[in-house]
């Protein structure tokens, strides 16, 4: 398999794409899952970055995963 190198075996590989093409929170994520909705303030989502010291949230409708939050958007959202 071309490229396989860099993941370490081809179960890690499987695994990735499967994390690459997850649709739902719980595909991605540990339990319980730390995640936002549209809805939700920047500033709350930066709190739970800093003292959930993660760098990525999820961000669900329902259980539909729509997007993802990364600590670089809040950085450009304050306009830095």
């Amino acid at each position: 398999m071309i490229g396989l190198s860099i993941w370490e075996s081809e179960k890690n590989f499987e695994e990735q794409v499967q994390r690459i093409s997850a649709q739902t929170v719980g595909e991605i994520c540990t339990k319980p899952a730390i995640s936002c909705t549209p809805e939700t303030p920047v500033s709350e989502i930066a709190d739970l970055m800093v003292t959930k010291k993660i760098h990525l949230i999820p961000v669900v409708n329902g259980e539909q995963l729509v997007g993802v939050v990364a600590r670089l958007d809040i950085v450009k959202s304050l306009g830095a």
